[in-house]
């Protein structure tokens, strides 16, 4: 057993909303505040270089030197990468680690502060990034500590944070005031011409309308013969406003050479917009991306199982659509069905929205629907089917009845008449019981565990979690678990004091002491697993797996007495011989940790002969290397040169063998300057 999703690359500030001439545009500014290029040891930051400027802080000195490790900082570049693998947080902490070795307020320590808005923003850390920020600019003496661009580039980062966490009014005052408060003798072209659409944004946000269509019309004759009239995100800000007053077929007209798939899919939305009835073709495009899109995933993931040429992956892994395109398209099919007043078809496309996760904001502003949304739809089609079938307001017996006959043939339906129940039905019993069954309906949909989450943890509908049934909470702490959102799972898992009526109480307690695990409330959890175990007499190969994965988690956090704690209440004899030599190894692992050298050794060993007593396969090997290891660091070093001679008799590989020998002259160097010391004393 071993301890233990795709990211969008971001280029910038905001996901896919500021496009790559507004990010070339603000890194300039950036850099032009900069006394130099910032030069982080080991590689290039991607602050471009600036000449020497007369305002800015004091040289950097180089940092001292660090212990390489495989964790260790190698370039800005590496950063990006752990972000689009998921791994914010480390990438942030290998940022402060790095950037604590340089001069504070130098230009390379600024780099590591540009890097740092980059990856919040690109996590969507929003109000993290403007907590920082602030702190910055509060902290940094002006003209001295930080230079006049750098002060707008970091205040132009907080109007934008500001937009995305739908806080217009803020956004709009610090766009203005950075616009109308230039210093003089400072080039600030670049910078207004992205806070102006910034504020253009800012009114839409505000639905204030005509004011943004005077922003828009100022700017589009200050800039008409400029290369900026033909950005693409302007192109999609024009086509936003546009929109917003009706005027489809000037939006279609300004989208027309647009080529990236938000253009596409605006410019659709345009023309069903303009004539819905007369939009068939749309449709009838949108789905040919859509399948095509959805077989294209197919064969990438038959390719990656039969390990085909990594080239060809990566051609056609260009050709995918982004989850903010996909949720443009089907907004494009979601929003000519709700002109066309069909609340089946737009329900089927509000879900598969939805179980993109959060890409509300791929269109823009003004494009944003939700769970909310979802929950009206399910009750106006279960409403609609109530009343084809002559079902009474009160006959909860009889709206269930219909939905479990309709299911087959008709989810949709059957889940609007849960949805009925769920939101209106006068009786606890009737409304837990719907509620079970929507969620069983929902998440038979492709990534349905996510559509359900944002029904009962983002909607208004949902009054409080204590209000639903244990089971629909218990589902949503494993998805939770399962999707990384440990804070969501802990507050989840305070509204479960006692495992649901279904459910397995030993299995209850597993799920209860991870979630206080990955919390960091160790103690805690080592208390559930305890009063887990104390009255178990057997555990079954499931029972053992979900015991051991928390134990694993503990490891991983270094709390390595607890974990040897915990394996202790678990008896060889409950045990097959699989498991009793994972039970030995794991023990082994973690006295190892606590540099218990000549107990891990021990352990090691019986990992190794628990299944195989000639130790020759490869799991009781790879034991035998661990405990070998063991021995040279408890300084028995006898026992680990027979152990390697004992491997490298039954070893076939050279490159293997090579490192056995080199490994026993690691042991001779060590005995002899042991027997020096000790000739030394004497």
């Amino acid at each position: 057993m071993a301890h233990g999703t795709h990211h969008e690359p971001f280029l910038f500030v905001q996901k896919k909303v500021l496009m790559r001439a507004t990010v070339l545009t603000l890194s300039l500014l950036f850099a032009a505040g900069l006394s130099r290029a910032a030069e982080p040891p080991v590689s290039t930051p991607t602050v471009p270089t600036a000449v020497e400027s007369p305002q800015a802080s004091a040289a950097s000195s180089a940092p001292p030197s660090v212990p390489a490790s495989a964790l260790a900082f190698q370039s800005l570049a590496q950063l990006d990468e752990m972000v689009a693998l998921g791994m914010s947080s480390l990438a942030l902490k290998l940022l402060d680690d790095e950037q604590a070795q340089w001069p504070q307020y130098s230009p390379d320590w600024y780099a590591f502060e540009h890097k740092r808005i980059i990856l919040l923003a690109s996590s969507g850390r929003w109000k993290e990034l403007l907590q920082h920020s602030n702190q910055l600019l509060d902290n940094a003496v002006p003209n001295k500590e930080i230079t006049e661009l750098i002060r707008q580039w970091f205040i132009t980062q907080q109007v934008v944070a500001h937009l995305q966490l739908k806080q217009p009014q803020p956004a709009l005052q610090k766009a203005r005031s950075l616009l109308w408060n230039q210093p003089a003798g400072i080039d600030n072209a670049p910078v207004n011409v992205v806070l102006r659409q910034l504020i253009v944004r800012a009114y839409l946000q505000l639905d204030d309308v005509d004011d943004a269509q005077k922003a828009l019309q100022k700017y589009q004759q200050d800039y008409a013969d400029t290369p900026v009239a033909n950005d693409e995100e302007w192109k999609l800000l024009q086509a936003r406003v546009l929109l917003r007053t009706s005027r489809y077929s000037e939006a279609v007209e300004v989208l027309k050479s647009s080529e990236s798939g938000i253009a596409r899919a605006l410019s659709m939305v345009a023309t069903v917009r303009a004539n819905p009835g007369k939009s068939i073709a749309v449709v009838k495009s949108v789905n040919q991306i859509l399948d095509e899109n959805a077989a294209l995933v197919k064969k990438l993931a038959k390719s990656k199982a039969v390990k085909e040429k990594a080239t060809k992956d990566k051609a056609a892994e260009q050709k995918l659509l982004s989850k903010s395109e996909v949720w443009a398209f089907n907004f494009v099919l979601y929003e000519r069905a709700r002109l066309m007043a069909d609340p089946g078809l737009a329900c089927i496309a509000l879900e598969k929205m939805l179980s993109l996760g959060d890409q509300s904001s791929a269109l823009g502003d003004g494009f944003d629907v939700g769970a909310d949304k979802l929950w009206s739809l399910y009750e106006q089609i279960g409403q609609s089917t109530g009343n084809e079938n002559k079902l009474l307001v009160g006959d909860d017996a009889g709206w269930e009845k219909l939905a479990k006959k309709i299911v087959p043939g008709s989810p949709v339906r059957a889940t609007g008449l849960y949805a009925v129940l769920a939101l209106n039905s006068h009786t606890q019993k009737s409304r837990d019981d719907a509620h079970r069954a929507l969620v069983d309906l929902v998440s038979k949909n492709e990534n349905g565990l996510e559509i359900v989450s944002q029904l009962y943890l983002r909607s208004t509908r949902i009054a409080a979690l204590e209000s639903l049934p244990a089971e629909v909470r218990f589902r949503l702490v494993d998805y939770a678990l399962t999707s990384g959102q440990i804070d969501l799972a802990a507050r989840l898992m305070l509204t479960l004091q006692e495992p649901p009526e279904d459910k397995n109480p030993f299995d209850w307690r597993m799920r209860k002491a991870r979630v206080l695990v990955l919390e960091g409330n160790y103690k805690e959890g080592v208390a559930v697993l305890h009063k887990a175990i104390e009255n178990i007499s057997q555990l079954d190969a499931a029972m053992v797996d979900q015991y051991f994965q928390v134990l694993f988690d503990l490891q991983a956090v270094e709390q390595h007495a607890h974990a040897l704690e915990l394996f202790s209440l678990i008896k060889y004899e409950w045990l097959d011989e699989k498991y009793q030599r994972e039970l030995y190894f794991w023990k082994a692992e973690s006295n190892f940790a606590l540099k218990r050298y000549a107990q891990s050794a021990w352990l090691y060993l019986m990992s190794a002969r628990a299944v195989d007593p000639a130790m020759t396969d490869l799991w009781s090997q790879s034991a035998r290397y661990k405990a070998a290891d063991a021995l040279v660091k408890a300084k028995l070093y006898d026992d680990a040169w027979s152990m390697y001679d004992e491997l490298l008799a039954m070893t076939a590989s050279e490159t293997r063998r090579t490192w056995i020998r080199q490994a026993m002259q690691q042991i001779e160097l060590l005995r002899n300057a042991e027997n020096n010391d000790k000739g030394v004393e004497s």
